[in-house]
């Protein structure tokens, strides 16, 4: 059994997001935006010990990866809409389906915001890409380039 795990940043983003950000920062919207939540895993990658592997074909071509994420209240408070991806078998738990024409694992939410607030986003979060028979077995742990998010709606 093949078991890897390693701390890769900037896979997931957020649009619209200011690009001047600083951690601490607190960014603006308004009720009624809609925020993109968006994570893409290049299936070939080099993220292990540098070392190039194929997920998906190292996982027995399993079409979905999962991740869990840490769920506060922007994800309960507001409308989320599935645009890549589904819902896992538990609240924080998603599935990343493969695009066989990009060769990326790709997940996409919409989030319309209805309430106002201030929302702090965890910003690590944990993809698990693995075979069926758990032969193989690859965690990454990711976020955003920065290392805190505040988001504000008013």
């Amino acid at each position: 059994m093949e078991e890897e795990d390693m701390n890769i940043y900037d896979l997931i983003s957020i649009t619209p997001f200011p690009e001047n950000y600083l951690d601490g920062d607190v960014v603006d919207y308004s009720v009624g935006d809609t925020i993109t939540y968006k994570i893409d895993v290049p299936v070939i990658n080099s993220f292990f010990d540098d070392k190039e592997i194929d997920l998906y074909e190292n996982t027995n071509e399993n079409k979905f990866g999962k991740f869990k994420i840490f769920i506060g209240d922007l994800f309960y408070n507001n409308e989320i809409i599935f645009v890549k991806g589904k819902q896992g078998n538990k609240k924080n738990l998603f599935k990343i389906p493969y695009n066989e024409i990009t060769k990326t694992y790709e997940f996409e939410l919409k989030i319309v915001l209805l309430k106002q607030g201030t929302y702090r986003i965890h910003n690590r979060e944990h993809l698990v890409f693995n075979s069926e028979d758990n032969c193989n077995f690859y965690l990454i742990e990711t976020g955003f380039k920065v290392k805190s998010v505040q988001i504000r709606v008013e």
